[in-house]
């Protein structure tokens, strides 16, 4: 998908990429005709996030800027891992406690997952069973599986 950016006095990308068909109804004024972008703007090449090499554990963030490409003589995404800020530290936690599975389960400070109290249970459960945390106990019950209702 073609797009296009603004860029200011000094030819920076400024505000965010544009699809080239909003933008000619937005400016159906404007020549676009040819390799050369109308004045004020720059082509944009959208470049997806490889999220496979790009690894941000709970206190990092997947960050993108646009840097000018010269062999396309366009605009690009580069995609960067970043430390949250304090703030953003502060909201992304904000989010996760107000998401507690549990009035007994506590955070882990290092990966921000609730963990229960008491560890779920490594050996199978019976035949016919699954583990449930059960708050009323403060511990995993085994429950049995649901079947399904046919409605026959």
């Amino acid at each position: 998908m073609k797009c296009i950016i603004q860029t200011d006095e000094s030819g920076n990308p400024i505000n965010h990429p544009v699809l080239l068909d909003n933008f000619i109804q937005a400016f159906p004024d404007l020549d676009i005709s040819g390799n050369t972008a109308p004045q004020g703007w720059a082509w944009f090449t959208r470049i997806a996030a490889n999220n496979a090499s790009l690894s941000a554990n709970v206190k990092q963030k997947i960050d993108n800027t646009y840097v000018y490409n010269t062999e396309t003589n366009a605009f690009e995404d580069n995609h960067f891992v970043r430390m949250q800020t304090d703030e953003e530290l502060a909201n992304t936690y904000a989010q996760i406690a107000n998401n507690k599975p549990f009035p007994s389960w506590v955070i882990d400070n290092d990966t921000w997952r609730y963990l229960p109290p008491v560890s779920r249970p490594t050996t199978p459960a019976a035949n016919g069973t699954f583990y449930m945390w059960d708050e009323s106990v403060v511990n995993w019950v085994e429950k049995p599986i649901p079947t399904a209702n046919t409605g026959t």
